[in-house]
């Protein structure tokens, strides 16, 4: 077992070394891969023919989803609407 002294000696070392990251840098390259991934799958999404009309309308009519539940909503104001202008 690790003396306590050791243990607490560990700690201080962690603690300085992290505050010695350059944690700006890192976050700039962090952002920058993932914009490229992300580019990149859209890409990739594109290039293998990806069905967007498909998707859409299954997103729109899956009221368990957050387009759906606003899809619906919007469509209840509008027949709600249509009824009364009768």
């Amino acid at each position: 077992m690790k003396s306590e002294a050791i243990r607490k000696l560990e700690d201080e070392v962690t603690a300085k070394a992290i505050k010695l990251i350059n944690t700006d840098e890192l976050a700039k390259k962090m952002a920058k891969k993932l914009e490229e991934s992300i580019a990149d799958a859209y890409d990739r999404v594109l290039e293998g023919g990806f069905d967007f009309e498909y998707w859409l309308q299954e997103e729109l009519q899956n009221e368990k989803t957050v387009a759906g539940k606003a899809f619906s909503k919007a469509m209840k104001a509008i027949a709600k609407r249509m009824a009364e202008a009768i």
